[in-house]
């Protein structure tokens, strides 16, 4: 064993493990001992990264904007592993450009809001049913620096849900504290994935991953330093597991100080 084991006789579901930073964390935790579903829509990437990464990692079909499929996912979990220990609400998307707040599309508000935030209030819900008995249970969800700021580049809808998440996670964490369940949600800086670099080229910007690290390596305040699947997978660890007891309800900002700093940019032209 080349490090200690923190999630040894853990059972995890991770929404949007698919890809991204959903499989990162899949893995990390696996590799410490847990017992993982992989819940997302994306059935070709989880059934394959399910198989790639042995029996105890599970593949379940999960579209977080269903209740029915997340209360469904929950019961996957105690049907095929006993208990639940962690819920990671990880699943999102990045919402298109929106216009100005007075032309807000509240029917595309309502679209996203359904993953973004109603998806995350449903796993907190369905979470919670089943940690509650046993008293014991860590949930977390991934929300955004965007949660924390806002501004002129920054998609309002998108903007608009991360917002919401902290105090989510903030409420949740008072009504479950006394049941013996700790929440919890991290904030990561730009992270160049697969769903990233869609939304860019979506746009009509030619950006490749190579173009986009070195964009953010560039406006990093740490030397030679950019945000990495890696980075919010390991922040996900230590507040799933006890090395992070006897804190809840907080936001962990992953971002190298970006939010603290006047630095405006991130992808090289």
């Amino acid at each position: 064993m080349s490090h200690i084991e923190r999630l040894v006789d853990k059972v995890a579901i991770i929404t949007g493990g698919a890809r991204g930073i959903g499989l990162a964390t899949c893995k990390l935790f696996n590799e410490h001992g847990a017992k993982v579903i992989i819940a997302d829509v994306n059935e070709e990437h989880g059934r394959a990264a399910a198989l790639q990464l042995g029996p105890s990692v599970l593949y379940k079909r999960t579209d977080v904007t269903l209740e029915a499929e997340i209360q469904s996912t929950v019961a996957f979990a105690l049907k095929e592993f006993g208990k639940l220990d962690i819920m990671f609400n990880n699943a999102g998307v990045i919402t298109p450009p929106d216009d100005k707040l007075e032309n807000l599309d509240l029917i595309e508000y309502d679209r996203y809001t359904s993953i973004m935030v109603r998806g995350v209030l449903c796993g907190i819900k369905h979470a919670a049913r089943a940690m509650i008995p046993r008293k014991s249970g860590t949930i977390l969800t991934t929300a955004s620096v965007d949660a924390v700021m806002t501004g002129p580049d920054l998609p309002l809808i998108y903007n608009l849900n991360k917002n919401a998440l902290p105090g989510i996670t903030k409420i949740a964490a008072f009504h479950l504290g006394g049941k013996g369940i700790r929440v919890n949600c991290i904030s990561p800086h730009s992270v160049p994935t697969g769903m990233v670099i869609d939304y860019m080229q979506s746009l009509g910007r030619e950006v490749e991953e190579e173009k986009l690290i070195a964009g953010y390596t560039k406006k990093s305040p740490l030397l030679d330093k950019h945000c990495t699947r890696e980075d919010i997978a390991a922040a996900a660890l230590f507040l799933c597991s006890n090395d992070s007891n006897f804190i809840t309800g907080q936001n962990l900002v992953v971002d190298a100080g970006f939010c603290n700093f006047k630095v405006f940019g991130c992808v090289e032209d």
